[in-house]
């Protein structure tokens, strides 16, 4: 009896519990969370309490449309975009009837920047030849301002006369603050002497040429490490006796005016150390000569032609028999293709030396005779 009347106890206290425990958590469930209290504004704005220094920083990595639009912000930033040391303007390429705002934007930007040094100035936009006087008024304010980095990118539009190209102004090519250096869609033509003692790494792409304009490049940038022409034209000879200047990279050569070119390109460059020969040529020939110091080269490129033809096929021999020393190899589709029909008449490829081997194509059953040719002609693989 008594062991029934302690656990009819037990049972009891256990229901009792339960039920303080609801009417705890209803009574919870019914309370509303009280709002946290009101930040200032100087306490919740963290950004703009950073130091100087990292707002510059964070606001050189965008568009200027979208610096110049902080300056609504408060009052510590009303005037802080006009020391942003990256000046990168970013137009229209597409829709024309939108350059006139973007240059109209670009030159009262201009006017307000005060700062007398800039990291880095970057232009693209559709270029058209009735802005050609603005273009010039930009990079000579980057060079006053001492600019490490210039890029200028413009889109030239076809006109009745062909491309229509940029003629870059004299004073840009005495600066001698610069370090990297991209042009595009630029006719690229010093009447003077090129002075770039600083530069490190030079860009063009889809600029026009010539032979005295490469050597005065060359002989005016002491520096120099990294140069690139990508379908450039005007030129039939490539001498790089610069004791600085370690990778070359030629991507492509056409030339708009002369669609049927017979010409032969040659690039000599005894101190260069890598070289990349890439992109689709409309040259049927090009030659190296004197590289001595080559170890990496990338021959991936692609002549356009509907057929290989017997001298495709003996320029391709002379160039492997060329690199048999290089170290680092990378050949290319239109490589393999050849070298399939070599391998179909029993030619083989000139033995190479080197140690690593990428093969740069989509294979098809077609090019599997290729590869094993050039397998088979490179005994020290690692």
């Amino acid at each position: 009896m008594d062991e029934r009347n302690h656990t009819s106890s037990d049972h009891e206290e256990e229901e009792e519990e339960q039920s303080d425990y609801k009417e705890e958590r209803s009574h919870l469930s019914d309370e509303q969370p009280q709002p946290p209290k009101r930040r200032s504004c100087e306490t919740l704005d963290r950004i703009s309490s950073l130091p100087e220094s990292i707002l510059l920083h964070t606001l050189s990595l965008l568009p200027m449309k979208e610096v110049v639009k902080t300056a609504t912000l408060s009052k510590r930033w009303q005037y802080l975009w006009t020391s942003v040391p990256n000046l990168i303007f970013s137009g229209p390429i597409h829709e024309r009837h939108c350059i006139g705002d973007f240059v109209s934007f670009v030159d009262k930007t201009l006017i307000l920047c005060r700062q007398s040094k800039i990291n880095k100035f970057t232009i693209n936009f559709r270029y058209e030849p009735r802005f050609a006087s603005h273009v010039n008024l930009w990079i000579r304010f980057a060079t006053s301002c001492d600019a490490e980095k210039i890029s200028i990118k413009l889109y030239a539009a076809e006109g009745p006369e062909g491309v229509n190209l940029y003629t870059l102004p004299k004073h840009l090519f005495r600066s001698s603050s610069l370090t990297k250096l991209g042009l595009w869609f630029c006719n690229v033509a010093p009447t003077g002497a090129v002075s770039w003692k600083s530069l490190k790494n030079l860009s063009i792409r889809c600029g026009k040429l010539s032979n005295d304009v490469i050597e005065k490049i060359l002989s005016g940038s002491p520096a120099l490490e990294f140069l690139e022409f990508c379908y450039c034209c005007g030129f039939d000879r490539l001498d790089i006796n610069s004791a600085s200047l370690r990778k070359c990279v030629v991507e492509g050569y056409r030339d708009p005016s002369n669609s049927k070119d017979e010409s032969v390109l040659k690039i000599s460059a005894p101190n260069l150390q890598s070289l990349n020969v890439i992109g689709s040529w409309y040259l049927n020939k090009f030659q190296l000569m004197n590289m001595s110091s080559l170890v990496d080269v990338d021959i991936s490129f692609d002549i356009l032609h509907d057929e290989i033809h017997d001298e495709n096929e003996n320029m391709l021999k002379e160039l492997l028999q060329f690199l048999r020393d290089v170290n680092k190899l990378t050949v290319g589709t239109w490589c393999i293709k050849v070298m399939s029909k070599l391998e179909l008449k029993g030619l083989p490829s000139p033995v190479s030396k080197c140690k690593c081997l990428k093969i740069d194509t989509s294979i098809t059953k077609r090019d599997l005779p290729g590869i094993a040719n050039l397998l088979q002609s490179s005994p020290n693989l690692e």
